[in-house]
């Protein structure tokens, strides 16, 4: 595969400029293709995004993909949609997404794959995740509502540390209330957009 094979020499040079790898639609990634893209990855500071929807990988791609992800420290969203995977290679990925070997994951896409209750209950574990698409697959409602309720627990508390750590910053009293003063009018202008006109 041309293509794949130019992509891996670009990854074992660990080019900085390289922060978004899509490789939709290579179907289907074989298990030799899924090791040898593996180990490229292993250890890439500088993947952000990585994009392998429509690649037919899998339970056991998505098992060999779950080892090298907790080595990839700039890795924020993971999109393996459309690839078959069911609930032993789901298992195996929401294993590293919920634990802190993964830290900088933020957005998992798994939709439309094969994936149950089962599985994906282990996302209620998780503290980093905000956004995880689960459509196209056999959870139930109930529990996706609880994983919603889960991740929306998680941004409210990362940006909570954020502010704090932003606060703490401040190096006068007048970068204060310039901050708040912004903060205010940023809450504002959203409501502005969130209200609903009321016919009379």
């Amino acid at each position: 595969m041309p293509i794949l094979e130019k992509t891996l020499r670009h990854l074992t040079e660990k080019d900085p400029t390289l922060t978004v790898l899509n490789l939709s639609r290579h179907y289907p990634l074989s298990i030799a293709d899924m090791q040898a893209l593996a180990n490229a990855l292993r250890g890439n500071p500088y993947i952000a995004k990585l994009v392998l929807c429509e690649d037919g990988i899998e339970d056991e791609g998505a098992r060999i993909l779950s080892e090298v992800l907790p080595t990839m420290s700039s890795l924020v969203e993971l999109d393996v949609s459309v690839n078959n995977i069911g609930d032993k290679g789901a298992a195996a990925l929401f294993h590293v997404a919920v634990s802190p070997h993964v830290p900088t994951l933020r957005i998992l896409n798994i939709a439309a794959n094969s994936v149950t209750d089962k599985a994906a209950g282990q996302l209620l574990e998780n503290q980093t995740l905000h956004c995880v698409n689960l459509d196209g697959n056999s959870v139930s409602p109930a529990l996706i509502a609880r994983i919603d309720v889960q991740l929306e627990s998680n941004e409210t508390r990362e940006l909570r540390a954020e502010f704090s750590r932003f606060i703490e910053n401040l190096s006068s009293p007048d970068e204060l209330e310039l901050a708040l003063s912004a903060a205010k009018e940023s809450l504002q202008a959203r409501a502005g957009k969130e209200s609903v006109p009321v016919m009379q």
